[in-house]
This record gives C-alpha cells, structure tokens and sequence, in this order.
C-alpha cells in the first residue's frame, strides 16, 4: 500500500506572503503560482480556526476580525506541497459609546 507524502516547504517571500502582519480585520495571502489551493488557520494549540479553498486565485483575503489576538499559523496546500507561514492577530478596538 502505497502512502502519499507532503513536500512541507517553510514560506519565504517568494513562496507565500501573508499580510499585513500584525492585522486585525483582513488578511491577505499572496499564493504562489497557478491551480488549486486549500488554506487553514491554527491557534497555538494546534486546532484549525478557519479554512477556506481557492483556485488560481492572487491575492486571496480572509476576513480573521472575529479571532482572538495572538499568534497564528497559516498553512497552504496545493498538491502535494505544503507551505506554511505565521501572522499576529490583534485586538480590534472596540467602539466608543
């Protein structure tokens, strides 16, 4: 029985750019190069807080306002290459009465 393998390649500015960083609405994530892509948020206890799929698509947006501050890990999956990369939530100021 054959099992498949994931390259897990570490982000570097070519690869995949995440920004701004610190954000606190919108994130934008820049993917590299063409075809399918699934993207997964995790907290720093490891569960997945958002995930989203996209298709040659450059910039993709996630709107990550309704997290908590602190830091996360981004994770890309296209094919059987996995890039990963971090980003800093933090706190949206909360409106004045």
């Amino acid at each position: 029985m054959d099992a498949a393998v994931a390259k897990v390649v570490k982000a570097s500015p070519a690869a995949l750019r995440v920004y701004p960083d610190p954000v606190r609405k919108r994130l934008s994530v820049y993917l590299p190069g063409e075809g399918n892509f699934r993207l997964r948020i995790y907290n720093m206890q490891g569960e997945t807080v958002l995930e989203k799929s996209a298709a040659n698509h450059d910039p993709l947006e996630m709107r990550v306002a309704d997290l908590p501050g602190g830091m996360y890990v981004i994770s890309v999956h296209a094919g059987s290459r996995v890039m990963t990369g971090r980003f800093v939530k933090t706190e949206s100021a909360q409106k004045q009465l």
